[in-house]
């Protein structure tokens, strides 16, 4: 397990080359470092990067890329896809940010923020706020936090489980 500034600079190396900057936004999701925010926004005004760069500050801040935070799709934007293959975008479900916005509500919250902590959803990372995780968070980030959960000695939650299953298990921990 890497240490929280390795976490942070491995990342900064996967940003450094175009084609690892999808994976670098991921892995600045997972991480949860506020420092690692800068370089999310930055990526904001670029189509190719645009939507998973806001995805991971989202992921960070839990604040979901919805109404005012949110934007219609730039006009160039259906030529970023490189469909040699026609594949589908790995992006195409996530909303496209204001960046103008995502950075505004960034300046607004930062504070709250503490560099070299790990975050999700907006709250330091902690059993507590990766349960909360686990029970309002997205797909993605409720694997996340199963897995992280697990990491603290929890048993792996399943969240490919049967949603009744699922809302059975997460109501047992009440």
């Amino acid at each position: 397990t890497l240490g929280p500034d390795e976490a942070a600079r491995f990342v900064e190396r996967l940003a450094h080359r175009d084609a690892h900057r999808r994976a670098a936004a991921r892995a600045a999701a997972a991480h949860g470092d506020p420092k690692l925010v800068p370089m999310l926004l930055e990526w904001l005004d670029e189509p190719s990067i645009a939507r998973r760069a806001a995805d991971a500050i989202a992921t960070l801040t839990g604040n979901t890329i919805v109404g005012d935070l949110a934007a219609d799709a730039p006009t160039q934007a259906a030529d970023v896809v490189d469909d040699e293959d026609d594949a589908l975008d790995p992006d195409d479900t996530l909303a496209w940010p204001d960046a103008t916005a995502v950075r505004a509500a960034w300046e607004q919250s930062k504070a709250s923020f503490l560099p070299g902590t790990r975050h999700v959803l907006g709250r330091p990372m902690s059993a507590s706020s990766l349960w909360r995780a686990l029970t309002v968070g997205r797909q993605p980030e409720r694997a996340r936090a199963a897995f992280d959960l697990a990491r603290l000695g929890e048993p792996l939650f399943d969240v490919s489980a049967p949603s009744h299953r699922q809302l059975r298990a997460l109501a047992g921990r009440n």
